[in-house]
């Protein structure tokens, strides 16, 4: 059943959208209704004609009246919320319509083929009276099941809806944060160059545009390739290295696999922060080592950390863990001692 809202019509039709197939289904109704219960109404066309009208008259009735209390009763109560109270408004309000509604029914109809309404007519119709409220009850029972586990499922659908929509919207909101904060970093490293060396400035903004390129190509992808991911790392090691030069020492011993996936720029993410937080000098030079290891990609590093205070309260760290926990359960992994600060990323697969 469908429990928006609706216009008249469309209620006392439900489940059809024309009215020619309520019509139809009514018709073949009443045809089984007179074979089973009226077989004498198939002996002449009169008699067939007012079976038929009499037939239609109780099935249409009680349809659409039972459709119309449902309809409203569900919109205005929710079974998933209150179903004690939906079912027993349903039961009730489904067995007095149909009592009153086959009463009236059968009164008129008896009165316009008889041109009276006798006692013992009435009577009759009375002492009928609880096939309607059977037929009442069973139908509010059913219509009652059918909605529970329609709303229940349209609820657990909503729900994860929602779920999948924070989801994408937080994950869209960190990778937000990152490109914007490598932008500033790369310029800083620019401006600095511009007055040391004018011809390594240039170089670098050439090698920049490169990684530009790869970072608005992915900044619309989930993940990315580690073949594409280390490319990348490389590009961004060999600025690091003009600014640093022997300052900074780079181990890279990752072979990629063409099914292997990485969440883009969580590797420069890394590297960017062992940069920014120890101290890079000739006399304390930083060495980076980028490794892999089963199914998990290592960034380690020499920790010499600076003597300024950390300002980021792991800012960086805490956005890539967010990301992954995105795509799998398996954890990004930290391990720190005095002479050294390794994270492990887990790498993911095409297939999966």
């Amino acid at each position: 059943m469908r429990f928006e809202k609706l216009p008249l019509h469309k209620i006392l039709i439900l489940p059809f959208d024309k009215w020619w197939q309520y019509v139809l289904v009514n018709v073949i109704l009443a045809l089984g209704v007179l074979l089973v219960f009226f077989n004498s109404a198939f002996d002449h066309w009169a008699n067939f004609l007012l079976g038929m009208v009499w037939s239609m008259a109780i099935g249409c009735t009680q349809w659409s009246g039972h459709l119309f209390i449902n309809y409203h009763i569900h919109r205005k109560i929710s079974i998933l919320k209150h179903t004690t109270k939906n079912i027993l408004l349903s039961i009730f309000s489904m067995m007095l319509y149909g009592a009153v509604a086959y009463v009236i029914v059968q009164y008129i109809m008896h009165f316009i083929v008889n041109g009276n309404l006798t006692y013992g007519v009435m009577i009759s119709v009375l002492k009928n009276v609880y096939v309607p409220i059977i037929i009442a009850i069973s139908i509010s029972f059913s219509f009652s099941i059918r909605s529970y586990f329609v709303s229940w499922k349209q609820s657990v659908l909503e729900v994860e809806r929602l779920k999948n929509e924070v989801l994408s919207y937080q994950y869209e909101s960190l990778r937000n944060q990152i490109n914007p904060h490598f932008l500033f970093n790369s310029f800083n490293v620019l401006s600095d160059l511009i007055y040391d060396d004018q011809k390594q400035a240039v170089d670098f903004v050439q090698k920049m545009s490169g990684l530009f390129r790869y970072v608005l190509d992915s900044r619309d992808k989930e993940l990315v390739k580690l073949e594409d991911e280390m490319h990348f790392i490389d590009s961004y090691i060999a600025l690091l290295k003009t600014r640093f030069e022997d300052k900074i020492k780079v181990e890279n011993t990752v072979e990629v696999s063409a099914d292997e996936l990485i969440v883009p720029m969580a590797l420069q993410n890394l590297i960017e922060n062992a940069v920014k937080h120890n101290e890079v000098s000739n006399a304390k030079p930083l060495l980076l080592k980028v490794s892999k290891s089963d199914d998990r990609i290592i960034v380690e590093n020499t920790l010499q950390l600076k003597n300024v205070g950390d300002r980021s309260g792991g800012t960086g760290l805490r956005n890539i863990k967010q990301q992954y926990k995105y795509f799998t359960e398996a954890q990004v992994q930290i391990e720190k001692s005095k002479e050294s600060y390794i994270v492990s990323l887990p790498l993911l697969k095409a297939e999966s």
